[in-house]
C-alpha cells in the first residue's frame, strides 16, 4: 500500500530540491563549471534528488 504521506513529503523534497538547482542556473554549462560553489550546489541538490 501507498504512503500517501510519504510520497507527499518526497515530492515536497525533490520539489525543493530541483528549485536550489533552478536558483544557481547560469545561461551556459561553462558559465556553471567557472563557479565552482555554485557547480558543487547544483551536482549536490541533483544527487539528493535522485535519491529521494
Amino acid at each position: 500500500m501507498v504512503d500517501l504521506t510519504l510520497m507527499a513529503a518526497k515530492l515536497a523534497e525533490l520539489e525543493d530540491r530541483i528549485e536550489r538547482v533552478r536558483s544557481h542556473r547560469t545561461a551556459t554549462a561553462d558559465e556553471l563549471a567557472a563557479q565552482r560553489d555554485a557547480l558543487d550546489l547544483v551536482a549536490f541538490n541533483l544527487m539528493l534528488s535522485v535519491q529521494s
